[in-house]
């Protein structure tokens, strides 16, 4: 749905739009990590799968992204990857916060 709201902003605001096809496949992958964690969290073995990173197609980059923010403690960190082709590490970076608010400031 993130990219379908950002790909609506884009275009009211003139920017270029989003790639119709990337942004489906994106849309399909988060689909499926979010069956995979509902049906491990909640015990479902029916129909056990592997699943595995795949490499994004010739011209692509996959970005994977995560944050991590204790409220009591007010920390946070937060992590991204830029991949290509055949498992290419483009650029990865992590980032720890020591003091902040929220986990709206990371």
């Amino acid at each position: 749905m993130w990219v379908v709201w950002t790909a609506h902003n884009e275009r009211c605001h003139g920017k270029e739009n989003v790639n119709l096809l990337q942004a489906c496949r994106w849309a399909k992958e988060i689909a499926y990590d979010l069956i995979a964690s509902v049906e491990y969290i909640s015990g479902k073995k029916d129909n056990p799968q592997v699943m595995k990173w795949n490499s994004p197609p010739p011209g692509v980059v996959k970005i994977n992204v995560d944050a991590a923010f204790h409220d009591g403690r007010q920390q946070g960190a937060i992590g991204v990857i830029i991949r290509g082709g055949k498992d290419e590490v483009i650029i990865a970076k992590c980032k720890w916060y020591a003091s902040v608010p929220n986990i709206l400031t990371i």
